[in-house]
């Protein structure tokens, strides 16, 4: 498309979990291997944050599980397995589905509702509506609650995360929740626009009106 992003400018929720479960262990938590439900970027991730990686469920100490398009009985298993036997359950998000070209198919959060299902445990999640993701992004930021936007396309995970931490929020309406779904929530976004394009434009007349009023301001 065109976009040119540095990596350090893209944080996803298999990075996020990682570092959140590093900082675990620095607090405290054990040492131990992780088993993983999961796809490439969620084990290298994991990987690069200094876990070994164990497809024995009966030696896990963790068991991460994340969006998986080449899920597997075997795997379903085996962290099942690894959860009953005591490793700690851990989720990268909770999004129930993932859009694709086809419609609605399941996301990491059905995954994560099979386990508990399996296990009766309730992961701990990170991604998006949890504040660690949050948090993560905004510590590479360098910036508070307050002077922060958050721009989602799906209310329940983009927007309630980010009005729990304070933020500004922005549904856009070219993912999953139409403007009804985001007018009809308690508490809706601060702005509704139809994509990126329109709200770019809100920042451009807003720019302009504050230099109108500078202008007019100055001696």
């Amino acid at each position: 498309m065109g976009l040119r992003v540095p990596p350090e400018r893209i944080l996803g929720s298999a990075e996020a979990t990682a570092s959140w479960l590093r900082h675990q262990v620095e607090k405290g938590w054990p040492e131990g291997k992780v088993i993983v439900n999961g796809q490439d970027g969620l084990r290298a991730a994991l990987t690069a944050a200094g876990f070994e990686l164990t497809s024995d469920p009966f030696e896990a100490a963790y068991a991460v599980s994340g969006a998986n398009f080449k899920l597997t009985y075997d795997d379903l298993a085996n962290v099942t397995l690894a959860i009953r036997n005591g490793a700690r359950f851990i989720g990268t998000n909770s999004d129930r589905t993932y859009p694709t070209e086809r419609g609605q198919v399941p996301g990491a959060g059905a995954i994560l509702a099979l386990f508990t299902a399996a296990t009766e445990r309730e992961p701990i999640v990170i991604g998006k509506p949890n504040a660690p993701m949050f948090e993560e992004a905004m510590r590479r930021l360098g910036v508070a609650p307050e002077e922060t936007m958050m721009v989602g396309d799906r209310y329940e995970t983009d927007i309630v995360g980010a009005l729990k931490l304070g933020m500004l929020t922005v549904g856009v309406l070219t993912g999953v929740d139409t403007r009804a779904t985001f007018e009809a929530q308690s508490a809706p976004p601060h702005l509704i626009v139809e994509g990126l394009p329109e709200l770019l434009a809100h920042f451009q007349r807003a720019d302009a009106t504050q230099g109108v009023r500078a202008e007019r301001s100055s001696p």
